[in-house]
């Protein structure tokens, strides 16, 4: 349990929220898909591109009943949909992950042809319109992955919580017990007798003692995993309101 508490407390304490490290963006970039480039709006997302992608499988399905398939590594196609949200014209709608050193970005296109996709300059409304979805799709990968990490601390600090409650209780038995057991040696004249309850009561005492030395320590990880909890929630309303003034 002390490894994954410590563990966790250091993966919360990494400086996940992008604004930290860049900012936030939406741009209309040129990217390769299939060897070819392609016009998609670009931005950058939070933790594991996998993650991302399956992000937007769930957010496609839910908000255009369209169920994007894995079509290569990081590249998530559905082929010959209509989404009129965004356009007239039945095409493809791709999803493309790329790794950076410092960040990770999903990039989302429609392709209406052979190697003819959505741009500013030719489709300019339907470009604006993929934007939009593209913008909404942005707010809800962040507001899932900052729900999931705030899920998993919840989770461990509930897990973190019994575990402290349990060695306080098993402190507070052994405090009875050994104030049991002085009060018998107190009436106790046999030597033999007295002998064996000091040999229990050392070893008594060693165990209290050495759970008490643990409980600060599990009540400092709680603490800081409250507060880290508190900080990812503050994260994500900042992210959330960088999201919309983009």
């Amino acid at each position: 349990m002390k490894r994954n508490v410590s563990i966790l407390v250091a993966a919360l304490l990494l400086p996940v929220t992008l604004l930290a490290q860049q900012h936030l963006f939406l741009q209309e970039q040129d990217i390769v898909i299939d060897g070819n480039n392609a016009t998609a709006w670009v931005f950058p997302v939070e933790g594991e591109i996998d993650n991302a992608l399956d992000h937007l499988k769930d957010y496609c399905k839910e908000r255009s009943k369209i169920k994007m398939k894995n079509k290569g590594t990081n590249l998530l196609i559905a082929e010959e949909v209509s989404i009129p949200a965004v356009s007239t014209k039945v095409g493809d709608l791709i999803g493309r992950g790329s790794p950076f050193e410092s960040y990770n970005t999903v990039g989302i296109a429609f392709k209406l042809g052979y190697d003819i996709y959505l741009n500013s300059e030719q489709w300019n409304q339907e470009m604006t319109n993929l934007r939009n979805y593209a913008k909404e799709f942005m707010s809800y990968h962040y507001e899932r992955s900052y729900k999931e990490r705030i899920e998993a601390a919840e989770k461990e600090i509930k897990s973190l919580g019994k575990e402290l409650s349990k060695g306080e209780k098993e402190v507070g038995k052994l405090g009875k017990k050994i104030d049991k057991i002085n009060g018998k040696i107190a009436d106790e004249t046999d030597a033999l007798e007295i002998q064996e309850m000091e040999a229990e009561l050392t070893t008594l005492t060693v165990d209290q003692q050495r759970l008490q030395e643990s409980l600060p320590q599990l009540r400092s990880r709680l603490e800081l995993l409250k507060g880290d909890v508190n900080n990812l929630k503050n994260q994500s309303l900042t992210i959330q309101s960088a999201i919309i003034s983009l």
